[in-house]
This record gives C-alpha cells, sequence and structure tokens, in this order.
C-alpha cells in the first residue's frame, strides 16, 4: 500500500480524467484498507459511471464490509439491480 489517504484514492476513484486501471486500482486499495465506508460512498456516487459503482459494490465483499452493505441493502438506496447483487455478495460473505 502506497502512503497515499483513503481521500486520496475516492478522489483518483471518482476522476473521470484518470485511467480506468487507475480508477480501479484505487478501489481496491480501498478494498485492502478495509475502508467500507468510502467504498459504500462510491457505491452511492451517481456522478460517477456505474462500472466503478459496481466494482466498489463488488469490492465490498468481505466480511469487514458486511454491516455497511447490510446498511446499504436496508435503507434501501440502491437501485434493484445493485440491491440484488448487494444481497448475493451478503450471502456469500456469510457463509
Amino acid at each position: 500500500m502506497s502512503s497515499r489517504t483513503p481521500t486520496e484514492y475516492v478522489d483518483r476513484a471518482t476522476d473521470s480524467t484518470a485511467s480506468e486501471a487507475d480508477r480501479i486500482e484505487a478501489i481496491h486499495a480501498l478494498k485492502t484498507a478495509n475502508e467500507c465506508d468510502e467504498l459504500a460512498a462510491l457505491v452511492r456516487n451517481h456522478d460517477i459511471e456505474r462500472q466503478f459503482r459496481n466494482e466498489a459494490l463488488e469490492a465490498m465483499g468481505t466480511p469487514r464490509c458486511d454491516d455497511t452493505l447490510q446498511f446499504l441493502v436496508d435503507r434501501d438506496v440502491l437501485d434493484p439491480d445493485m440491491r440484488s447483487r448487494a444481497v448475493e455478495i451478503l450471502d456469500s460473505t456469510r457463509k
């Protein structure tokens, strides 16, 4: 992990001028750092492309992010497709 802060990774992930690879790398750095709240914020951010919102949702597929992911599902803040995928992710991490 580099010396970047979670905020810098979020900035990179939401930067439309950054390369796709850099944006995905930033999302995975947030996953590695267990930054579940930041990943959830990306999932809910309709200002970024759906591809990166989905990438952040998939990155939340760790037991450490279960509570945050459950919050997103319970609050009904996701569109139906993303909510369905979030439920699948939760089911898979709790097995």
